[in-house]
């Protein structure tokens, strides 16, 4: 993965503040990354941070709605957010299972 256009992280309480905080910074300086996509595992809610042409600035939008229709236009492509989570059973952040205990 040496010049990436999208990268997509997907947020658990363990890994949220590295990927919103020093894995951003990083990225961000990629001058081949085009968007940067977090998926947040226990609500609907999709951030997409997206890079202006030709430039070093980023536009960060927000998506919360099973309609919203999240748009990639350099790569072409568009996806909603009710296709991101089809077929995922979303878990509050305070309810999760631990392994051990669904087994039983």
């Amino acid at each position: 993965m040496r010049q990436p256009r999208i990268l997509v992280e997907v947020l658990s309480k363990s890994t949220a503040r590295n990927d919103r905080g020093f894995k951003w910074q990083k990225y961000r300086k990629m001058p081949s990354l085009w968007y940067y996509l977090l998926i947040d595992q226990y609500t609907m809610t999709v951030e997409l941070f997206s890079r202006i042409e030709e430039t070093t600035e980023w536009i960060n939008t927000l998506y919360e709605s099973p309609e919203d229709v999240i748009v990639f236009p350099r790569l072409n492509f568009e996806i909603t957010v009710g296709a991101i989570y089809d077929g995922i059973e979303l878990i509050p952040e305070g309810d999760e299972i631990k392994t051990d205990e669904r087994d039983q």
